[in-house]
Order: structure tokens, then sequence, then C-alpha cells
């Protein structure tokens, strides 16, 4: 090859400085770039400790990463005074993404080259069958670029792949195919919390869907690990919603210090039992986008493992595209929430208000055509949970509860079986919901 191979030395330069100024953006570069995407040496030796340190959870400064690496390897890569110029080297974070897809493509435009000419030289063998030389050749440039993982199969390929999936399950006893629910009614409808599913909650205000997701989060067992993004109410708000649950005090008590001395014993051992349990991360930033949640919750399954991802609310979630009509924003997101589901193989459960069309009917229980702005929302999600309380609507019409302490949770859309209405119970005082019935 006479000519140099495609490189860029600048935009590795750049994309590294960038990655000391924002570690997170490294959970971009992780499945796009592998270490051997950089082609000058240095930069490769740089990037690959980055990405183990991000991977330990250590924040990244140039004193931390002098400090992880020998003396020989610091002199490899230019030594201090070079990472210096790297990260002081005026660079805007604002460009990342087109850094990191700049280095990926000049990677596999050499491994393009590299093919072709090892193709050419077998070419030149006359005792080399022609066939083996273009089966080289297919075989290395169909495999020089695996930005797409999911690839094209045959029948054959699906129904290998169906019968080890039912295999699986048929090994583990018929066991969850998700996430548990935390409760067994619910688990046995839906089958869980499965990786790559869109689950929408929705319902009226007041009917449960924060008390449900809390509950939810709190019945996560030892080894699963779940994420809220939580856009209504501050972190110290959650944190005292979720132990109500627990200790069977009411919150607005909690949140106001209104609790006998005697409180603080079960206070402080349902509060260290959540600590050391430690699986449940929580993010009450407002407004963000679906890449910046996307960002987040692939920063969480990298560092920690990641199971099931919960947003409240889909209405708080910013569009990408404020001129766009409210129902095309709706549409984006709930598009851009499944495609991450499915993308960092986690269950993404988001929570949804319904329209003021239930308050209109005799019959206030939900129907599909309630959800706001929702043609997408129905055609993204894989299930639609909606909830309804008699008790909320016998107060504000001043009648008699039909069922009374009841939270009904109707499977409106369920791409894998059961359709219809389940029966929980529900405890506003507490926040408790229980598959039985407890006090009211």
């Amino acid at each position: 090859m006479d000519k140099p191979l495609p490189s860029d030395r600048a935009v590795e330069i750049a994309l590294i400085a960038n990655i000391f100024l924002n570690n997170d953006i490294i959970a971009d570069c992780i499945g796009m770039l592998k270490t051997s995407d950089f082609y000058y040496n240095p930069y490769k030796i740089i990037y690959s400790k980055l990405l183990e340190l991000y991977k330990r959870g250590i924040p990244i400064d140039l004193l931390i990463f002098k400090n992880s690496i020998s003396e020989e390897t610091l002199n490899i890569i230019g030594g201090i005074t070079h990472i210096s110029e790297i990260i002081n080297s005026e660079v805007s974070t604002a460009n990342y993404i087109e850094y990191i897809k700049t280095i990926k493509n000049l990677s596999t435009r050499r491994e393009v080259i590299k093919a072709c000419h090892e193709a050419l030289n077998m070419a030149y063998a006359e005792e080399i069958d022609i066939r083996d030389v273009i089966d080289t050749l297919e075989t290395k440039v169909l495999n020089t670029s695996d930005i797409n993982k999911e690839k094209t199969v045959d029948l054959e390929e699906l129904m290998s792949t169906s019968i080890n999936f039912i295999e699986d399950g048929y090994k583990s006893g018929g066991q969850l195919l998700g996430t548990t629910t935390g409760y067994k009614s619910l688990d046995n409808a839906i089958n869980g919390f499965v990786k790559g599913d869109l689950c929408i909650i929705a319902a009226r205000p007041s009917m449960g869907k924060t008390a449900l997701s809390m509950e939810m989060l709190n019945k996560l067992p030892n080894g699963k690990n779940g994420l809220i993004f939580e856009m209504e109410m501050p972190k110290g708000k959650l944190g005292i919603r979720m132990l109500a649950s627990r200790t069977y005090i009411n919150p607005q008590d909690l949140s106001k210090g209104l609790i006998k001395d005697n409180d603080f014993k079960v206070i402080l051992k349902e509060a260290s039992a959540m600590a050391c349990k430690n699986n449940v991360f929580i993010n009450c930033r407002t407004g963000l986008s679906v890449l910046e949640i996307r960002a987040e919750a692939k920063k969480i399954k990298i560092q920690n493992g990641l199971d099931v991802v919960f947003i409240d609310h889909i209405g708080k979630v910013r569009s990408d595209n404020p001129k766009a009509t409210t129902t095309d924003q709706i549409g984006q997101i709930s598009e851009g929430l499944k495609n991450m589901a499915m993308d960092l193989d986690i269950c993404c459960v988001v929570l949804s208000q319904l329209n003021r069309e239930v308050e209109r009917r005799t019959d206030r229980h939900p129907i599909m055509s309630d959800l706001r702005d929702s043609g997408c929302i129905e055609q993204d999600a894989d299930q639609i949970l909606m909830l309804y309380r008699d008790d909320y609507y016998a107060e504000q019409l001043g009648r008699k509860s039909k069922s009374p302490g009841v939270l009904e949770v109707l499977v409106a859309k369920n791409r894998d079986g059961f359709v219809g209405k389940l029966r929980l119970y529900y405890n506003a005082n507490y926040q408790i919901i229980s598959e039985q019935p407890i006090f009211h």
C-alpha cells in the first residue's frame, strides 16, 4: 500500500480531550467505538484506560489518570505534558458525536482497504482458488462494521434462536421472562418487566400512578436494578413516599416531622434496609430529553447493571423538536423511549396522563382513546396498564364507593397475552398498594 491509511490525529485528540472534560461522553463511545478503532497507538492506550476507569465508576481527571498507569506506559503515550496538552486543547464538547462517527468511519475505511489489499495478493497467487479469494473478501468487508449489531437472519437462525429461548424458559421451570413487578397477578398477566419492552402506566391524576411505580421499585428483588427519572417532585419527597409504605406512617406526617419518638426506630430501620439493598437509582432533574435520559441510563447500566427504568411522566420529557405539534412531540418521545429499551436491553416503564374525556363520561373507567396525544403511544407500547379507583370519584361526587380500597388495573394492551382487568388494593393514607387488603 503506497498511500498512507486514512486517519485523523486531530479528531482522535479532540475526542480524548472531550472525555476528560465530560466523563459521561464515554457512555456514547461504548458500543460505537472499540480501542482498535483508534489509529494512533498513544490514543488507543489512553482510550482503553479511560474505558476501564469509567466502567469502574471512577471520576476521570489528569491526576487520577496519571496514577492509574505505569511510568513506562506514561512515557509511551508522550508523558504527562502531552496529556495536559490534550486536555487543555481548545475543543468544544458539542461536537463529540461527530468525532465518534469520524473515528469509526476512518477505522472502517482502513479495514476495507486492508481486506482489499489481502484479497489482491491472494488473487495474484495462482494456487489459491478464486472462489476462496472472493469468499475471503466478502467475509472481511461484511464484517468491517459492527455498528448495527442486529443483523438480518434467515428462518433457520430465527427458529434456532426461538428454540433456545423456549428451552431456557423450560430449564428455569417456567419462571418469569422479565423482572418481577412485585405483584403476582400482574406478573402472570404481562410476564414481568421484559427487557426491550415499553410499558405504559396511564391514569388520571390521584389514581396512584406514582404510588404504584414507587411500590414496584420498593419490591425490586436483590440482583435487579432500577432507575427512576422523577420529574414532578424533589428527591427528598420521593424518598419520603418510598418510606411511607414501609413504615406505615403518613407521608405528610413524615414530611412535617409529626412522628412519635418510637417511630424513629422504625424509620431508621427501614431506611437502613433500603440503603443496604442499594439497587435503585434516582434522577430528579426536570425537563430531560430522551437523549439525556438514554445517556444517564446507559451510564448506570455500564457501571452498575440496569433492568428497569421508570419515567414520571412522559408529558415532562422535553422534545427535541419544540416547533412540532404536541402529538408529534409525544410520538417522537415514545418512539425514542421504545428504541432506548431495545438498544440498552432494559424495560422502560413510562407513566402517562389521560385526557379529560374520562371526566365527561358517566362510567369513568379509562379506555385506550383516553391516552393524551396518544396515537403513537398506543402504537409503540408493548403493554398499556390503565388505573382506576372508585374511591376517588366517590369522594369527588359525594357518593358511596362501589369498591372501597380497590385499585383496578386494566391491561388494555399486551403484545404477549392477557388483556383484561386485575384487582389490587390501595391505601392512599400510607401509599401502600398490595394484592390483599390490609386496612383502609
